[in-house]
């Protein structure tokens, strides 16, 4: 009468807490790395990076969060001023980069339209300011 000492059982109890572990990670990269690492200031270059990572391998909508909650993080601890640097250097860079590499175009056409996309929403933004 023991039904809970079953092998499947067990393999549903290590697949809980592997999700569990997994959700618990992608939480603290998605959420608290982008703005951990703009915040720092001299890691703040590489604040695309897990942006990048999340559009990638959780698709838009995490990523859209992941940026949402991310630049509100930044905003409630420094300002709006740094919050919209934030959004130009991390988010957006992060998000141009993975649409780009979705459609693989050459190198060439990555960094021009990286660097045009993060000028125009520069602009949009001291324009708005």
């Amino acid at each position: 009468m023991s039904g809970l000492k079953t092998p499947m059982f067990d393999r549903l109890k290590t697949n809980v807490l592997e999700s569990t572990a997994s959700s618990l990670i992608w939480l603290l990269v998605a959420l608290i790395l982008p703005a951990a690492l703009f915040l720092s200031i001299i890691l703040g270059v590489f604040s695309s990076l897990p942006v990048l990572w999340v559009f990638i391998k959780k698709g838009r909508l995490q990523g859209f969060l992941s940026i949402l909650l991310s630049v509100v993080l930044v905003y409630l601890a420094v300002g709006r001023v740094q919050a919209a640097v934030f959004f130009v250097i991390g988010p957006v860079l992060g998000l141009t980069l993975a649409e780009l590499v979705r459609i693989r175009p050459k190198l060439e056409s990555i960094v021009v339209t990286s660097v045009a996309v993060m000028m125009v929403v520069s602009v949009v933004l001291i324009l708005s300011y």
